[in-house]
């Protein structure tokens, strides 16, 4: 660049992302772009800038084209003003994205061969184990083994969670500290989940949990592959049923008293991503309410998010947030039609393109059989015909993965409609049941933020 005279500012991402959301480098990138600090973004190649969702590249694409600032790549310059460059970029990244999911796909299979081979591939194992890198391989933590050995006979022998996590509390602080700089307590939750654990049977389990769309969803235990580990066992089956018959007691004697709650599984704490805890509080005059709650709050103070009790005003205002559709979302949404318009377009200019090709490759065989084109040229103009027609099958196939894919997201005019469905039945509502059905056909999840009096509510639609 030096060379060429250029003043320039080199911003690195240390750790990779595929949302723009987890890559801070790339925020400050854009910041500046949209700020016009720059002529142009040099990057090696195009899917360095976005391997992400189709809302990220259409901020890319935004900040670059309303500014004027080239994408520029050892092989090429790019200028998103441009129609043709625009296109390009757009075929480019989603080969990019498929490449990525690709590589996502290779390594998950790679760690469900290696679960089913009893190996170790889900990150930190459990409490009192650890894994050593060296041998590759999940030892016990000697220094720990006696503390998993108390909290399993003290559970079995009656003992409570909330009195395992306190005793764990003062007899081995935990390393970690909160967002406080306070140490974090034993949770009960911790507790539970260490003592109901089947990898201290000797067993490796993958694949309990999934993400879509962000959201943290648990897998139906048949499809979890369980495989008999390495690793050195710290219970015996009979201990394990014991515990899990206690567990279970204890869930149903919960299940009984358990009240249908609002917004349950929906709401979550925006500032640390936790799940907002649903309460129910009686006032002395006999008066019930609901307030919610950060569970990251709850368990170890790590998160300062404030509490709010859910009265009228709360559910007017999550009412009215979820008929307003942020600008931001609706700009989305047209952008993907707009895109899906172009797709199609350069889809019908591609197929009439490959036709010309297959009639040009026709005639050559109708020149052949007259004899009015020797061999030799036949066969090398017909080569050069071929692989033309190859190359537009494949990006004919990009393409139609591209519309496909684009067809599948959902439109503004398909959530204007289910917008309207749930005003018209949201006034006749009558049970919590029937409010969290609703919301769940249009929501799939909600954000909460308070600060003072005011409380900040954040709609991701289905």
């Amino acid at each position: 660049m030096e060379s060429k005279g250029w003043s320039y500012v080199i911003l690195e991402e240390i750790a990779s992302g595929e949302s723009i959301i987890k890559r801070p480098q790339m925020q400050i990138l854009l910041s500046q772009v949209e700020d016009g600090c720059y002529d142009g973004v040099v990057v090696v190649d195009f899917d360095r800038l976005s391997r992400g969702s189709y809302a990220d590249l259409g901020m890319i694409e935004e900040a670059f084209k309303s500014t004027g600032t080239l994408i520029i790549t050892p092989q090429r310059t790019y200028d998103l003003e441009d129609d043709s460059d625009e296109m390009t970029i757009g075929i480019k990244s989603f080969v990019s994205k498929e490449e990525y999911k690709l590589i996502k796909k290779r390594l998950r299979d790679g760690k469900i061969n290696g679960a089913r081979k009893g190996m170790w591939t889900s990150g930190q194992p459990s409490f009192p184990y650890y894994y050593d890198r060296l041998n590759k391989s999940v030892l016990v933590d000697e220094t720990k083994r006696y503390y998993y050995r108390e909290m399993v006979e003290r559970f079995i022998n009656g003992a409570g969670l909330t009195e395992i996590a306190d005793w764990l509390t003062e007899h081995l602080p935990r390393q970690r500290k909160n967002t406080m700089g306070k140490q974090k307590k034993w949770s009960l939750v911790v507790v539970k989940r260490i003592l109901s654990s089947e990898v201290h049977l000797g067993y490796v389990i993958f694949g309990k949990h999934k993400r879509k769309r962000g959201i943290r969803q648990v897998v139906p235990q048949e499809q979890w592959i369980k495989s008999k580990g390495k690793h050195e066992p710290l219970k015996t089956e009979e201990e394990h049923k014991k515990i899990m018959a206690r567990l279970a007691l204890s869930k149903e004697q919960n299940t009984k008293n358990r009240e249908v709650l609002p917004l349950s599984g929906m709401l979550y704490c925006e500032q640390c991503g936790s799940r907002m805890i649903i309460k129910t509080v009686i006032y002395k005059n006999g008066k019930k309410c609901w307030y919610a709650d950060c569970s990251g709050r709850q368990a170890d103070k790590s998160c300062n998010q404030k509490s709010s009790v859910l009265n009228e005003d709360f559910f007017a205002g999550l009412y009215q947030r979820v008929l307003h559709v942020d600008d931001n979302i609706q700009w989305q949404m047209h952008e993907q039609n707009r895109a899906l318009t172009k797709y199609k377009q350069l889809l019908a200019v591609k197929e009439k393109e490959l036709e010309k090709h297959k009639q040009a490759v026709d005639r050559l065989y109708e020149m052949r059989e007259e004899d009015n084109i020797d061999k030799i040229s036949f066969v090398e103009r017909k080569t050069v015909r071929d692989e033309q027609i190859q190359a537009l099958k494949k990006e004919i196939g990009n393409l139609r993965l591209i519309i496909q894919e684009q067809k599948d997201m959902p439109s503004l005019d398909k959530l204007r409609q289910q917008i309207k469905v749930f005003k018209e039945r949201w006034r006749y509502i009558e049970s919590v049941q029937e409010q969290n059905r609703l919301l769940k056909r249009v929501v799939g999840k909600i954000t909460y933020h308070r600060e003072a009096n005011n409380v900040y509510l954040g709609i991701q639609y289905n």
